[in-house]
């Protein structure tokens, strides 16, 4: 059997959180099913159909009353999840999600 090599720049951090998405300002609700420091991978909305290359701006609300908010670009569709990249200029952002969602307790 051959073996898969990992082509990730990042690892993922599992995790299943709703959030708010919004491409060109229609709100959607998602559930991502895992996080990066490149990317998030989520179901896709019931409501919305994205198309690659999609800008979109997502709001996790992980345990608290402040949403973070990320700027993210669709970049991949599957049967039922999308892939997203989040726009490297908000590393500091995207490391306070990561750091929220690695101090939630394990259920």
């Amino acid at each position: 059997m051959d073996k898969i090599i990992e082509q990730r720049r990042h690892a993922r951090r599992d995790v299943v959180n709703a959030i708010m998405i919004r491409p060109n300002g229609e709100q959607h609700k998602a559930l991502v099913i895992d996080v990066s420091l490149g990317g998030a991978r989520m179901r896709l909305p019931e409501d919305w159909l994205p198309r690659d290359g999609a800008n979109v701006r997502m709001y996790f609300l992980p345990d608290s009353d402040d949403a973070i908010t990320l700027d993210a670009q669709v970049t991949r569709i599957g049967i039922d999840h999308m892939g997203v990249a989040f726009a490297p200029e908000q590393e500091d952002r995207i490391l306070m999600l990561l750091d929220a969602i690695s101090e939630r307790p394990q259920r």
